[in-house]
């Protein structure tokens, strides 16, 4: 997840289709002392996946 200059969250995933679905789920309820006050899934492309350096399931991307 990466922070925006506006102070929300953006992140990238891919994968198997529930699995992304459990996260954005997650991702609505937040952690305990969170406010999620929207959540705007959008489809993710594979120039964005490209982004990561080779090897690496997780990081950072710049923000949109």
């Amino acid at each position: 997840a990466a922070e925006r200059p506006d102070l929300a969250r953006e992140r990238v995933a891919a994968g198997e289709a529930d699995k992304v679905d459990a996260l954005i789920e997650a991702c609505r309820k937040g952690p305990p002392a969170c406010r999620v006050s929207a959540v705007d899934p959008s489809e993710t492309n594979e120039e964005m996946l490209a982004m990561r350096p080779r090897g690496q399931k997780f990081g950072t991307l710049p923000t949109v």
